[in-house]
């Protein structure tokens, strides 16, 4: 256990599941710290399609951010522009809609300007959330929700891939930010968040070869977890604001 900024505190696990040997990395942010803020990737602008494809490396590297996830789905077919397969906000802009077409891409999980996380609704091809009167502002979308109230709802995939998953405390307080290097189920990183780290809600996220966590020492950013460090969209950057 490493308390890395203030607000942020880095587990580096290796343990046995199963009958074999697992390795992941758990951050967890304190929500209610007042230095704690987010950024996700934002729109691409005037240029085609929503967002332009970068590593996650590369994206903390460019914002100065202590620690940065990979999140979204995207459309693997176009480069380096693309368009995500969820709903998509940064600092307040939306830029991608909920689809429907898209299993689970009707929900997303919202972080306000004051980091309240929370789950949001909204209808197919809409860029408003119709289950609460909060704006979006950093927004991302995700494929299953495997935790609801503290109460499993969903399996999710059951091979054995490299994992990132995001779960959230009972009272908000806490941000919980998974990698796993090693192949494991999404239950099976779910239920560590559930029992090892109290996750009240837990979100399953673009995994696989896309898996990336980096994390700022100093100077210079390094991922403490990579599988192919691919390009991805929407990376979510928390950030610890230096007084």
């Amino acid at each position: 256990v490493a308390h890395v900024y203030s607000g942020m505190v880095r587990h580096s696990v290796s343990a046995s599941l199963n009958g074999r040997t697992v390795n992941y990395e758990v951050v967890v942010l304190n929500m209610l710290d007042p230095g704690i803020s987010f950024y996700v990737t934002p729109s691409n602008g005037a240029l085609p399609l929503e967002t332009t494809r970068q590593t996650t490396k590369n994206f903390a590297t460019a914002n100065a951010t202590e620690l940065a996830l990979n999140v979204h789905f995207f459309d693997t077919a176009t480069s380096p522009e693309t368009d995500n397969k969820s709903f998509a906000a940064s600092n307040g802009t939306v830029y991608s809609p909920f689809e429907r077409s898209q299993p689970g891409h009707t929900f997303a999980l919202n972080i306000s300007q004051e980091n309240f996380a929370e789950t949001v609704e909204g209808g197919d091809g809409g860029t408003t959330c119709t289950s609460t009167a909060s704006p979006p502002y950093n927004t991302l979308g995700f494929f299953t929700i495997l935790y609801r109230g503290g109460a499993a709802a969903s399996v999710g995939a059951t091979d054995r891939r490299a994992r990132t998953q995001v779960g959230v405390s009972r009272d908000g307080a806490e941000m919980m930010l998974f990698a796993s290097t090693s192949g494991m189920t999404e239950r099976e990183c779910a239920d560590i968040l559930h029992n090892d780290f109290k996750a009240f809600n837990v979100y399953g996220l673009d995994g696989g070869g896309s898996t990336t966590m980096v994390l700022r020492t100093g100077s210079s950013t390094q991922s403490i977890i990579a599988i192919e460090n691919g390009y991805q969209v929407a990376v979510l950057a928390p950030t610890e604001i230096l007084a």
